[in-house]
């Protein structure tokens, strides 16, 4: 049976490192931001205009200068896209009014928020003996999943959607501290809850949740027997009904329909909302050219006319695929989740919740979006980072922090990109 140490073992020195990740992250991307021109931004901010709403006691926006990521319905613009952060900024809109309501800041924010609370995490796996690895792999760790991964892509322009996928992490990490602490298991599943109203797909991290309280119970007890897993079940299954009923009395209140989320008739991608008019929002038809995004793309080959002056014809210029390229390839540290692994409560859970979030988006209709590497990893961070570090082992080897040091120097890069293409090419949708 494993014994965690006590809670304040380590504390103070953990808690200067989590305070130390949180600034130095998110002045970082705040910093890479205004280097890519990325900030201040407003530009398909709308969780400003959100907040005000909700402040003001209405779900309709207006006078909303913004296209995309909206519903017109009787002649009302509505946010398309669940709710959450417009709820999280509301006191600030009911202080300040859209205009000084700063979705970019909120945005780096959590994003520093992020970096601390995953160090908090992997600490706390340390703390009870499922990793090896020293503090300051942890904190390398940490660090590589804000500056190696589509979160310091996404930070360089803060679009409403960017800082939906960033929330959602925050909210599955906020699970997981729980789920590791001890804390009561309705707790972990309301931050589930809560990241549904940021992305659906966070509710595949239940799995991950119930696979450590699995986990921890095998461990005081000595024995997981199905009566053991029903009292799980059910105090976890409250907490995502209630968010499944909220969803369900948003889409009512704002379209009159149940089941209306708004996505088939969203300003948007001309592409991909005729995909979702043709074939609906999943379908099976997305499964190839999904995988192919998140797993095999690589970048393409510049055109020869497009080429800079005085470069050799013969000799391919490589550049980003703004659509998606594989995970594999931006973060490359990845590869190294091949192993073997243990027959552990949290491992089966970290797996099933990657694989269940992997089935749900190759299903999903959003392929083509603009992107720096695969953005929709991030709803597999949190899992795939724990995993990562059981992985490091002891030591983290020259090869494994050679890639993520890869993986920094991509995204980084990859940020300024990004923020190129949005702020020019794609800039006129949003208008």
């Amino acid at each position: 049976m494993v014994v965690m140490p006590p809670e304040n073992s380590g504390s103070k020195k953990t808690a200067v490192l989590f305070a130390l990740l949180v600034l130095v992250s998110a002045s970082v991307v705040w910093g890479i931001s205004v280097m890519a021109g990325g900030w201040p931004n407003r530009l398909g901010t709308e969780w400003d205009l959100l907040a005000e709403a909700f402040s003001q006691g209405r779900m309709h926006l207006i006078d909303t200068p913004y296209k995309v990521h909206m519903v017109k319905v009787d002649g009302r613009s509505y946010v398309a896209m669940p709710p959450l952060a417009g709820i999280l900024l509301t006191p600030w809109a009911a202080l300040n009014g859209a205009q000084g309501v700063d979705v970019g800041l909120f945005t780096y924010g959590l994003i520093g928020l992020n970096c601390g609370l995953l160090f908090l995490v992997l600490d706390a796996m340390k703390r009870r003996g499922w990793i090896e690895a020293s503090t300051g792999a942890l904190v390398v760790l940490a660090l590589a999943s804000v500056f190696g991964t589509a979160q310091v892509t996404l930070a360089a322009v803060a679009l409403g959607i960017f800082t939906s996928q960033v929330l959602l992490v925050t909210c599955v990490l906020l699970a997981t501290l729980a789920a590791l602490r001890g804390w009561p298991l309705w707790l972990a599943a309301t931050f589930i809850g809560l990241s549904l109203q940021a992305r659906p797909s966070g509710f595949f991290s239940i799995l991950l949740v119930l696979g450590i309280y699995a986990q921890s119970r095998l461990e005081r007890t000595g024995k997981l027997g199905w009566v053991d897993v029903w009292q799980m079940v059910l105090p976890a299954g409250v907490p995502l009904a209630a968010s499944v009923g909220f969803s369900l009395w948003y889409n009512y209140a704002r379209f009159g329909n149940l089941w209306d989320f708004g996505y088939a008739s969203l300003k948007g991608s001309k592409a991909i909302l005729a995909r979702v008019r043709t074939y609906g929002l999943f379908s099976v038809k997305y499964v190839g050219q999904n995988l192919w995004r998140y797993l095999l793309a690589g970048p393409l080959r510049m055109a020869t006319n497009e080429l800079p002056a005085g470069w050799p014809s013969r000799l391919p210029l490589l550049v980003a695929d703004i659509e998606g390229m594989s995970m594999m390839l931006t973060t490359p540290a990845l590869l190294f989740l091949a192993r073997r692994y243990p027959i552990k409560g949290w491992v089966l859970g970290a797996w099933a919740s990657i694989l269940g979030c992997l089935v749900f988006l190759s299903l999903y209709s959003a392929y083509g979006a603009p992107q720096f590497g695969a953005r929709y990893f991030l709803d597999l961070l949190v899992p795939a980072m724990m995993l990562l570090a059981f992985a490091t082992g002891k030591r983290m080897r020259w090869w494994l922090g050679a890639a993520l040091l890869a993986g920094v120097v991509i995204n980084v890069v990859g940020s300024f990109e990004l923020a190129r293409y949005i702020l020019g090419v794609f800039a006129t949708s949003f208008r």
